[in-house]
């Protein structure tokens, strides 16, 4: 993955904030989720650069003793022996425009850092903003679940409701490196792969090297998805727990399940509801569309007034697709197989939709197949 991720608007405003908040002087701390965040220390290191800033990266389990004394070293100052002097000389270092990217904190080492930090965000108040040293510390996976202390100069940012099915479309459109496709088996495999994905853009880079008939149905694609094995966790994990393991996202309030962890058990309704998902924003148009074109061209073979249980239709371009289907296999109108069975493959797509159910494969592939002037 590039940092072609942080192009698309949810990730590109959390990357704005983080070197905001950089800019600002204050120490940052991002929470992220096993399998998020990818690009975002190159990308990051892009958009400082663009003030004069360098991100250098440093592994917290070379740190053996007091981080402050190690993260004077690593400044090239000799550290005090003492840690309270050590902390406030590392808030007065001027360290070049460089800021330090710090990965590895495990949640065992946490209250050593902890402490590190509560210390250092005081001291760091005494000076002016601009010349403060720059530092992000990165929690992943389990250590993301770490509780965080609210302070002013502290600045915490989770990695949760950042992408969005929009987003990923974008994203989608990013990876197939913007190769057009203007017709609806394009529309409909951009949008089966962004609801597929939801949030994971790993998951969406894989999608995306299948067919159609592949994606609208996808149990065995999902199945075969490296390191799928690990979404075989218990249902009943705290949500967080869940997000910290990339399981679930975290959005408004809502718990949003990986698909592949719907794959067995109770969730096993989320893939055809988000199948769904996908095929009704991008087929319903269609099939509006060529029913007012078909009822326009047809409109002297069929009966008006009609009546429905909601009262009388007057008027031809009112006349729904399934009642202009009845209308034809009553009174067998004088329409050609394929107008006929055009007609009768729209209606059994619409009402599939109208009931939360994802159209069956052959209907979507006559849908695809049979498009076009009749």
């Amino acid at each position: 993955m590039t940092t072609r991720l942080f192009q698309v608007p949810g990730p590109k405003r959390f990357l704005h904030q983080l070197t905001r908040n950089l800019r600002d002087g204050r120490l940052c701390i991002l929470a992220l989720p096993e399998g998020a965040g990818d690009g975002l220390f190159e990308s990051l290191r892009q958009d400082l650069g663009l003030g004069g800033f360098d991100l250098a990266l440093l592994e917290a389990d070379q740190c053996c003793g007091s981080p402050a004394a190690w993260l004077l070293e690593k400044g090239g100052q000799e550290p005090p022996a003492e840690a309270g002097p050590a902390v406030s000389r590392l808030a007065s270092l001027a360290v070049g425009g460089v800021v330090w990217w710090l990965e590895g904190i495990a949640r065992q080492s946490w209250p050593v850092w902890k402490d590190f930090l509560l210390r250092f965000e005081h001291a760091c108040r005494q000076n002016c903003p601009w010349d403060r040293p720059r530092l992000v510390i990165v929690l992943r996976g389990d250590a993301a679940t770490i509780e965080v202390p609210n302070e002013v100069g502290l600045s915490y940012q989770p990695w949760q409701g950042i992408l969005t099915p929009r987003d990923m479309e974008f994203y989608v459109d990013l990876v197939l490196d913007h190769q057009e496709d203007p017709s609806l088996e394009g529309a409909l495999r951009v949008r089966l792969i962004a609801e597929l994905a939801h949030w994971d853009a790993r998951l969406a880079e894989y999608l995306c090297e299948f067919t159609l008939e592949e994606l609208a149905t996808p149990a065995a694609v999902l199945a075969e998805f490296p390191g799928a094995e690990r979404f075989r966790q218990p249902s009943s994990l705290p949500a967080r727990v869940g997000w910290a393991q990339g399981l679930v996202d975290l959005r408004g309030g809502r718990v949003i399940p990986h698909c592949l962890a719907t794959l067995q058990g109770p969730g096993l309704g989320e893939i055809p509801h988000r199948l769904w998902r996908a095929q009704v924003g991008t087929l319903l148009p269609v099939i509006e569309e060529e029913r007012l074109s078909l009822v326009t061209r047809y409109r002297n073979h069929f009966r008006v007034p009609w009546d429905t249980p909601v009262g009388p239709i007057t008027n031809h371009l009112d006349l729904e697709i399934g009642y202009m289907d009845y209308q034809i296999r009553r009174y067998n109108l004088n329409l050609n197989s394929r107008i006929r069975r055009r007609i009768e493959v729209l209606k059994e797509a619409r009402n599939a939709l109208a009931h939360q159910e994802p159209v069956a494969l052959h209907l979507l592939l006559a849908l695809i197949g049979e498009q076009g002037p009749i």
